[in-house]
């Protein structure tokens, strides 16, 4: 199997991944699960000189994403239900923030699943 099929190596939190480990809404906790993380960034803007949060610019493209959310394999992320709780931290352990969850893991048919998460844990 070539390197880029190996989902595993692909999450690996020593080089795009971090741990993720859910704080389930019955009061378990998952052991630390290699996720992608993408906080979408927000732009300033300024106008009639009251600053306004507004989607990053980037080049043409406007970013219309305000969630943070994390991919991870379908099997790893299958229990994550709205309402559960996230904690986010590198390979080396230092925590990265603490998140709720918004939507379950939604699959995307081959073998990742994206879970939309919020700020407010």
């Amino acid at each position: 199997m070539p390197a880029w099929d190996d989902l595993a190596e692909f999450l690996d939190p020593d080089d795009f991944g971090v741990l993720a480990v859910i704080a389930y809404q019955d009061g378990t906790k998952s052991d630390p699960i290699p996720v992608l993380f993408d906080e979408p960034a927000t732009g300033l803007v300024f106008e009639r000189r009251q600053p306004m949060a507004r989607p990053a610019k980037l080049g043409s493209y406007e970013a219309d994403a305000e969630n943070p959310s994390m991919v991870g394999t379908e099997s790893s992320l299958a229990r994550v239900q709205r309402r559960d709780g996230v904690t986010l931290t590198d390979s080396a352990g230092k925590r990265l923030g603490t998140f709720g969850v918004l939507t379950g893991a939604q699959p995307d048919g081959n073998g990742m699943a994206k879970v939309v998460l919020t700020r407010e844990p």
